[in-house]
């Protein structure tokens, strides 16, 4: 015999403990009665992340849903309304509906818009997705109807928006000295428009893969749409697809560091091979 109940949890965040009782009678006309205390923990059907851009009067924020349920979720609508300020949210992407694949992710991109300039303040927006289970997955009826899931996100809106590019080679060998060049540009000061910025960049890296020769901590201004380019040398300690080590962007107010949101650069690792690898012409 099997007994099917659906439950819903008021929290999804929070773990409950569920008697069950199962009374029955022989036909002798005994009675028996059968308990069992079960604890569940409720879990999200989805892992979600979020990412946000300022740029000029308007801030473009993804959102990205990964399915960690054990069937196919197919989502069907999705809306972001409150973010206090802000005068149109629109979805830029996902018109349709789209079904995800256990462990595959779903980009979701707004942008909204603001009739003054945009907030310095944290705010809060409330994303809703409407989604159901295939039949083909669950086989149940109850489970075909629609469901909300609803998250609040906290948004911190940067004064400073940063792009990180750099250079370098796809490939070098072990011990070998490597350029290793990154221009930082300033899209966007939202505090005081014009003025300049005290920024501080870090360069972050793995000691045991890589020798840093440079400067790995440095201040310096920049005025809104100008950029700066630095150039440090890396020499690898090691063979293999290894890290490249990582750059940060802080404004410096005082003796107090604030992030700025910068992007990161595209390839993140570089194939080291080992000496032997050399040919005679390239020794020579």
């Amino acid at each position: 015999m099997e007994i099917i109940l659906p439950i819903k949890a008021e929290s999804p965040d929070n773990g409950y403990k569920l008697s069950f009782k199962l009374f029955y009678e022989k036909e002798t006309g005994e009675t028996f009665t059968v308990e069992k205390l079960i604890t569940i923990s409720f879990v999200h059907p989805f892992l979600l992340t979020h990412h946000l851009t300022p740029l000029e009067d308007r801030i473009y924020f993804q959102v990205i849903l990964k399915n960690m349920a054990n069937g196919d979720m197919e989502l069907l609508h999705h809306t972001l309304t409150g973010c206090a300020g802000a005068s149109s949210i629109k979805s830029l992407i996902f018109d349709k509906s789209l079904i995800l694949h256990p462990l595959e992710q779903a980009s979701l991109f707004f942008e909204m818009q603001y009739a003054d300039e945009i907030p310095l303040n944290a705010t809060d927006c409330k994303l809703n997705v409407l989604c159901k289970l295939p039949h083909e997955v669950t086989g149940v009826s109850f489970l075909l109807e629609t469901h909300n899931f609803d998250w609040t996100i906290f948004l911190t809106i940067p004064q400073e928006t940063c792009v990180i590019k750099a250079s370098y080679p796809e490939k070098e060998f072990v011990g070998s000295v490597i350029p290793f060049e990154f221009t930082v540009s300033l899209l966007s000061h939202q505090a005081h428009k014009g003025d300049r910025v005290q920024l501080q960049y870090d360069i972050i890296s793995d000691k045991k893969l890589w020798l840093l020769v440079g400067v790995k901590r440095f201040s310096f201004e920049l005025k809104e749409g100008t950029e700066k380019k630095f150039t440090v040398k890396l020499v690898p300690l090691v063979t293999g697809f290894i890290p490249l080590p990582q750059v940060l962007v802080y404004r410096q107010i005082g003796d107090n560091k604030v992030s700025a949101l910068s992007s990161k650069y595209e390839v993140q690792q570089m194939w080291i091979y080992p000496r032997a690898m050399l040919s005679p012409l390239e020794l020579s």
